[in-house]
């Protein structure tokens, strides 16, 4: 397998990785390592030692031919039990990379990574630069915390496709609904239809013009300017109704009240009309002045605790701004470096003298 940075993979690494793979439990890693002349990734070893320290200890005493510290691949089957669940086992990727490895190794072996790791297909990976990354417990605490990542993640697919059905239910609930509506409005058209749904029209047109036609009681009406705030709104509700159904016949047949009534329910002044109760234009200034005058004593109570300004904010500082922005010729165009400028540049504070 080539790579675009000139490194193959070599058939051993492929092969002793399934063996690996296919012998769990017996062989505990398999490091690897690009060869001396960067042309290859090669199996360096293949240990079934179970401790962890054995495994960090060679990663970590890693050389090249000069004896410096050289990066390294592995892939490790890791034995961890989670409290409630059991034992666990995973095979995960790790690329050991020395903080102080020369720039150009640590980019080959960073480009080679990936297609190392695709090859013999981990999804768990570690990047390690530093011995204390390699650690048991912060090995474990990567693999559980990815659990959990995964974890979270299928639950909120599922909560997704949940919503997504929920939504699809509910549109197709619609559609239905619709669809309904429209042949019942078609069938409504058809004349035997009109004819059995003539009567019964006639009938609620009775009932809606008989009741329009008595009068409202006057006790009902007797007060209602005091009373109406006060009524429970089943009730408003009710005499609303009734005095709607009135309005629908001729005016001059409602007697005096009910014209009383349905004026003041719909022009009165309760509710958003009720009128602005007295002294509330001076309840309102007072606590507006209360307000500012606290915001007030809170400003200069800053101002009198607080620091001397930093000396950036000073004329003398700002002059000497304008003077190095002109030497470096910031602005050249149209700012303070510019032939005809002739604002204030960077002065905006008094002098320190001044204050």
């Amino acid at each position: 397998m080539s790579l675009a940075s000139g490194v193959t993979i070599d058939d051993e690494c492929i092969t002793k990785f399934n063996d690996f793979r296919m012998s769990r439990g017996k062989t505990k890693f398999v490091i690897y390592k690009i060869t001396d002349d960067k042309k290859r990734v090669v199996v360096e070893d293949v240990s079934d030692d179970a401790d962890w320290e054995v495994f960090r200890t060679k990663l970590a005493d890693a050389k090249d031919a000069a004896g410096n510290p050289a990066p390294r691949y592995a892939t490790y089957d890791v034995q961890y039990e989670i409290p409630g669940e059991g034992q666990r086992s995973k095979i995960i990727f790790i690329s050991w990379v020395p903080q102080d490895t020369p720039t150009r190794l640590s980019m080959l072996y960073a480009s080679t990574r990936e297609v190392l790791k695709n090859a013999v297909n981990v999804a768990q990976s570690i990047h390690a630069d530093d011995k204390s990354d390699i650690e048991w417990k912060s090995v474990l605490a990567e693999l559980i915390d990815s659990r959990a990542r995964s974890t979270a993640l299928s639950s909120f697919l599922f909560d997704l496709a949940s919503i997504t059905l929920r939504f699809r239910s509910t549109i197709r609930f619609f559609f239905q609904r619709t669809m309904f509506v429209r042949a019942a409005s078609q069938a409504a058209r058809s004349p035997a239809v009109r004819a059995t749904a003539t009567p019964m029209a006639r009938v609620a047109a009775q009932q809606t013009r008989s009741a329009s036609e008595h009068a409202i009681a006057n006790p009902t009406l007797a007060g209602i300017e005091k009373r109406w705030e006060g009524m429970p709104p089943q009730e408003q509700a009710d005499l609303f109704m009734q005095l709607r159904d009135r309005m629908k016949v001729d005016w001059h047949e409602m007697t005096l009240q009910e014209k009383k009534a349905a004026y003041w329910i719909a022009f009165g002044s309760h509710g958003p009309r009720k009128e602005t109760p007295k002294g509330e234009g001076w309840k309102v200034l007072s606590k507006v002045a209360q307000l500012f005058a606290v915001s007030v004593a809170v400003f200069y109570s800053t101002r009198l605790f607080a620091k001397e300004p930093p000396r950036t904010l000073t004329k003398e500082w700002q002059e000497a701004s304008n003077e190095y922005a002109k030497k470096e010729m910031i602005e050249p165009i149209t700012g303070i470096s510019s032939p005809n400028y002739e604002g204030q540049g960077y002065i905006q504070s008094p002098s320190a003298k001044s204050s």
